[in-house]
């Protein structure tokens, strides 16, 4: 909805966000109000009885004091009358029927005159009570002043410093300032990542200010086209989305059940051709798949001992400790960036078993575009192993969200000298650019190799894999191009566990499914977070807002419902009739084919890298056991066309619910014997 314009500007919040603190502020004014009237009673009866033993200079202060008192009283009351008023109107209509709610400024502008006429008898009667050494109503006073600074901070909250300053019915003053308002954003935006980015591990100035630019500039981009809706309208407008998708999708699985081949819910259900079940009678599907469960122990290691002893709440640190070296930062340079105990690296042998010597390199450094990782060699897949970490600091999410594309100039075919570009992820780019500028400059691969020739003397047939989950998959994914555009005799194979969803242009996504092979679970924020999806989502979020008819206050109860218990006890803030009845493409009208084209995407489009193995959980109802089930899909990222609201799109991006997905499928893979090729092999 339109924000709440007062004293010629917009705020952060609508006439309709002020339910939840008016009935905060009315109900800790009504026990103050009877607080006050129970000092008063009690100071009547003392007075009174005062009067009658002496009539001193004391005697005046009793009196003032219950003036005070008295015309307090009457204050709370017309402030708490004023507080019902608030919350009686703010539940009037739906998220945008404002003219409903019309009196909703008015009564805070009523509210605000009552604050300066309160704030200076307080001050009066703070000074009487010091006089008449009056204890009680010093007490009562200093809550008061608590209250009053609370509002006053409850104001500065609100403050929206990319609000519109002008009169709503002057059109030339709006246009004028509609004018300004992007860069106004832009600005307001740079403030509030150089707040949230001060932890960052960023020296350089010049860095710090083009990544600030940048992410400014994103955010900017995506939200000033929804001026019209706030912070709450957006909260609301999600928990709409959600409801709306729960509802399709619980429609669309009494219809159709995936252990029987049926294709997973995905919004709009037209996909159709690029997305089948998983065949495990075919060498190839089975093949890939099997490495990608045996390869993902190493994306888990390159954590470290934190994500460790995460998964192993009880037995972490006991399995940690004897891998740990006391003052381990003066004995060698095989690690970089661990701590003194080498407690990362500990984790890294302790999950993988490797021989001391096995492990080539292992750099825990983090900066901003230069991710941690390692380089190890896996003897029972003959393998050389590059695994890069997923974001588990400020520095990684900055890379992160520094999304805007990157031009790449690539070799394809090196003997025939062919040359494409292709568009990257910019910041993942930058990432997987120090990874190979640090292998380059430390021959850490030739000494890899080196060690896998002592072992192996006579296989002449390592692979070189590169791996790594979300950041870290986006990081392998560009890093195995880089080095098989450098290297075009080695074999590189890449393998991506949750790889962000924007990550490579179209024009190099079939390139890539050569030797790419990433896994996606279920609702996985990251890898269906696109511009198309995020502008996709977008829309439907302001269209749910505007077409309910659930006054707001309900819709975010539903979402502290979700958030905090995962039950939802109301489900008429949407109007579910439609969906049963199956008109289930309603919400999302584009397809995986059609994409959602948006005016402000930024073009070439980004997508997630290579060929995709999709892990759908199998709903409770066509399970016959509680235990989870997953089926496996094989399908590239024009599966991923929709962002899937739920709490279970941050849990299928962590890293061991992927892994225990992989190991729930891998048994029906089996033995497939249609090669001559042996089954280690990648």
């Amino acid at each position: 909805m339109p924000a709440l314009y007062l004293f010629g500007r917009s705020w952060a919040v609508g006439t309709d966000d002020l339910f939840f603190p008016a009935v905060v502020s009315l109900l800790w004014r009504i026990g103050w109000m009877i607080g006050t009237a129970f000092v008063l009673t009690q100071h009547l009866d003392a007075a009174h009885n005062e009067t009658i033993q002496n009539a001193t200079n004391e005697t005046t202060y009793e009196t003032n004091l219950t003036v005070f008192l008295s015309v307090h009283v009457a204050i709370h009351f017309l402030c708490a009358l004023i507080e019902l008023l608030i919350v009686a109107n703010s539940l009037r209509g739906s998220i945008f029927d404002t003219h409903k709610r019309l009196w909703v400024p008015r009564l805070i502008l009523a509210r605000i005159i009552l604050l300066f006429v309160e704030i200076p008898w307080m001050a009066v009667g703070f000074a009487w009570a010091i006089a008449a050494n009056a204890n009680s109503i010093r007490t009562l006073l200093i809550f008061g002043w608590v209250t009053i600074g609370a509002f006053v901070v409850k104001i500065l909250c609100t403050f929206d410093p990319c609000g519109i300053i002008h009169a709503p019915t002057r059109a030339s003053e709006r246009k004028l300032t509609d004018s300004d308002r992007h860069e106004r954003a832009h600005r307001t935006w740079s403030r509030r990542c150089r707040f949230f980015c001060c932890c960052a591990d960023i020296d350089d100035k010049a860095t710090r200010g083009r990544i600030i630019g940048d992410v400014s500039r994103l955010f900017a981009d995506y939200f000033h086209d929804i001026d019209d809706m706030i912070a709450s309208d957006v909260s609301a407008g999600l928990t709409l989305v959600q409801l709306r998708q729960e509802a399709e999708e619980r429609a669309y699985n009494e219809k159709s059940d995936i252990t029987s081949g049926a294709l997973p819910y995905k919004g709009a259900n037209d996909s159709e051709g690029i997305c089948a079940p998983f065949d495990f009678d075919d060498y190839v599907q089975v093949t890939a798949y099997k490495n990608a469960a045996y390869f993902m122990k190493y994306a888990l290691a390159a954590y470290g001992w934190m994500f460790f002893v995460y998964d192993h709440v009880f037995t972490g640190l006991c399995r940690l400790i004897p891998g740990c070296r006391c003052c381990a930062c003066c004995l060698g340079e095989i690690v970089g960036g661990d701590n003194c105990c080498e407690c990362d690296t500990a984790a890294v042998r302790r999950t993988l078993n490797l021989d001391e010597e096995d492990l080539i390199y292992v750099s825990f450094e983090n900066e901003t575009f230069k991710p941690a990782f390692y380089v190890a060699v896996d003897h029972e897949k003959s393998a050389v192993i590059v695994a890069c970490r997923g974001t588990l600091s400020m520095s990684d999410a900055l890379t992160d969200i520094t999304a805007f594309k990157e031009p790449v100039p690539m070799k394809t075919d090196s003997a025939a000298g062919n040359e494409i570009e292709f568009h990257a992820h910019k910041g993942i780019l930058e990432a997987a650019q120090h990874v190979m500028k640090t292998l380059t400059e430390k021959d850490l691969l030739a000494k890899a190799f080196q060690r896998a020739k002592r072992v192996q003397p006579t296989s002449t047939t390592y692979n070189l894999v590169v791996l790594g989950h979300s950041l870290g998959a986006g990081t392998a994914s560009l890093l195995a191009i880089l080095l098989r555009s450098r290297h075009p005799e080695w074999n590189v194979v890449c393998f991506a566990y949750s790889p962000p969803g924007a990550l490579v242009s179209d024009n190099v996504v079939e390139y890539t499914k050569k030797f790419t092979t990433s896994v996606v679970l279920g609702k996985d924020v990251v890898s269906h977070l696109n511009f198309p999806n995020m502008y996709k989502l977008r829309d439907m979020m302001r269209d749910e807002a505007k077409k309910t008819r659930a006054p707001k206050c309900s819709i975010l109860l539903t979402c502290c419902c979700i958030c905090c218990c995962r039950c939802c006890p109301r489900t008429d803030c949407v109007d579910i009739d439609d969906v049963e009845a199956g008109d289930t493409d309603r919400l999302l009208p584009a397809s995986p084919q059609s994409p959602h084209v948006h005016p402000e995407i930024p073009q070439p489009l980004l997508h997630a890298p290579g060929n995709i193995i999709y892990l759908a959980r199998v709903p409770s109802s066509r399970r016959p056991t509680r235990e989870r089930q997953y089926v496996a899909y094989w399908t590239d990222y024009r599966f991923l066309h929709t962002i899937l609201l739920g709490p279970a799109m941050v849990g299928d991006h962590v890293p061991n619910k992927v892994n225990e997905a992989l190991q729930n499928v891998l048994p029906r893979c089996g033995d497939v014997k249609l090669s001559s090729r042996r089954e280690s092999s990648i």
